[in-house]
């Protein structure tokens, strides 16, 4: 009698053992590249991503609920967009924000009901939209002072002037004209308030030329630290003429 009983502890056990490897399944973490967890002070229709690692178990996902609450209510399509990274993982998100306000991101995830539906709530990042930019930036003056060129390309100062609720450092773009040639696309920064823009020596704005001739820079766009726009002013354009040296050449005698 004893060695039956003993037979069914035993068999007992085992069974428990074989059930418990049985529903033993693997977790695969898939880590998220996103640098920070600080909160944020972001402007209107800017868009940022955010996620945390994610979760699967031979292929399927854990489950990721995005909330978004604080003031005004936030209502999806009206106060932000939220879309998916990819289709097939919810746990990151883009988020575009639409209405100025105080908002919280939170993030809840939970297993697959297949394994228990055990759930969590992550921590939450508080984000705050700024109201669109009201700054004005400008030249102070739309002529610069004239001057000799330089034998190789020196950078060259001027004064700008600013006006309304500016968020630096502001990135300026800029076409510049030399030489009867214009360039687009290029951009200065501008790193604190001040009153002045510095354009780097790689433009040659001021440098050597055989003939005196008239130089142009136009500012064609600028963005606040946040990605705002701003606007630009009625002095767009900044002229001056760079003067040609006189020719070196050596002494002649009779």
């Amino acid at each position: 009698m004893k060695t039956n009983q003993t037979f069914r502890l035993v068999s007992a056990s085992l069974l428990m053992a074989v059930v418990f490897v049985g529903n033993s399944v693997a977790q695969t973490t898939h880590a998220t590249a996103l640098p920070s967890t600080a909160a944020q002070t972001v402007n209107i229709n800017s868009t940022y991503h955010y996620g945390v690692d994610s979760i699967e178990r031979a292929g399927v996902s854990n489950v990721y609920t995005w909330t978004i609450t604080g003031v005004p209510a936030p209502v999806a399509g009206t106060h932000y967009i939220m879309s998916p990274v990819a289709a097939t993982n919810n746990s990151q998100k883009t988020i575009k924000w639409l209405v100025a306000g105080a908002y919280i991101v939170n993030l809840g995830e939970a297993n697959p009901v297949a394994n228990g539906g055990c759930s969590i709530t992550h921590g939450t990042i508080a984000v705050t939209v700024n109201a669109v930019p009201t700054g004005t930036v400008q030249f102070a003056s739309l002529t610069g002072t004239n001057q000799c060129s330089a034998t190789i390309g020196t950078a060259y100062t001027t004064n700008l002037t600013n006006t309304g609720t500016i968020s630096y450092p502001v990135t300026i773009t800029y076409s510049i004209t030399k030489n009867g040639i214009t360039t687009t696309g290029n951009t200065v920064s501008v790193a604190t308030p001040g009153t002045s823009v510095t354009f780097p020596a790689s433009d040659a704005f001021t440098s050597a030329l055989a003939d005196d001739a008239g130089r142009k820079i136009t500012i064609t766009g600028v963005t606040d630290s946040f990605g705002g726009t701003l606007t630009i002013g009625a002095n767009s354009t900044h002229t001056l003429t760079i003067w040609a040296l006189p020719a070196i050449t050596t002494i002649h005698h009779d």
